[in-house]
């Protein structure tokens, strides 16, 4: 089925997505979160773009570098902030007392 970018069902998507997330479940989650980057409205595609990163890192962070040169302004400070939040992430899993990094 093919959604539209008007889709009124985004949010409830985002948050089954989040859910299959929590549940280790990342593949299932990446699914909904990849659609979503392309086709939903501005608010839910930088939601998805950030559960992309989470479900998917590698995949999420070279399609938020790729749209880091895009021409829109807000959809560019969002990949900015999401890009921080990675770094952030990856530097708290180093610290002492920080979650453990996958070896």
């Amino acid at each position: 089925m093919t959604r539209g970018p008007h889709d009124d069902r985004s949010p409830a998507r985002i948050e089954a997505a989040h859910l299959h997330l929590e549940g280790g479940k990342h593949d299932e989650a990446a699914a909904p979160f990849r659609e979503l980057t392309a086709s939903a409205p501005e608010a839910a595609r930088i939601a998805a773009l950030r559960g992309l990163a989470r479900a998917a890192p590698a995949e999420g962070k070279r399609l938020l570098e790729d749209l880091r040169a895009g021409g829109n302004p807000r959809l560019k400070a969002a990949v900015e902030r999401i890009l921080e939040e990675i770094a952030a992430s990856g530097a708290q899993a180093g610290a002492p007392g920080g979650p453990a990094k996958a070896r």
